[in-house]
């Protein structure tokens, strides 16, 4: 693994409070990104547990508006999908519903 992308992990995981929600059974597997939240959630997962679960773990701040974020957010779905067999496993954290768990 690239020691440059082990350290970014790292301080993402490092800067996210304890988050909340629950994952969706039945689909696990079917989305390549997982929604993290501190809100209520049918389908979120606990960041730290997540985070424990699995070996490396690259986690996506963003926001929905605007263009750029949009297209930012396709291509991290887009690269969570070429990568899903791989051992990094893909989340991400809406900062305008989550600002202060971002």
């Amino acid at each position: 693994p690239n020691p440059t992308m082990a350290r970014l992990l790292f301080s993402c995981s490092v800067l996210v409070a304890l988050v909340a929600g629950e994952p969706c059974i039945d689909k696990v597997g079917d989305d390549p990104v997982v929604q993290f939240t501190a809100e209520d959630c049918v389908c979120c997962y606990d960041l730290d547990e997540f985070i424990q679960d699995n070996d490396y773990v690259y986690v996506l701040f963003y926001s929905p508006k605007g263009r750029l974020n949009i297209d930012i957010s396709a291509k991290f779905e887009q690269l969570a999908r070429e990568w899903k067999w791989s051992r990094i496993h893909f989340g991400r954290i809406d900062v305008d519903k989550d600002r202060e768990m971002s």
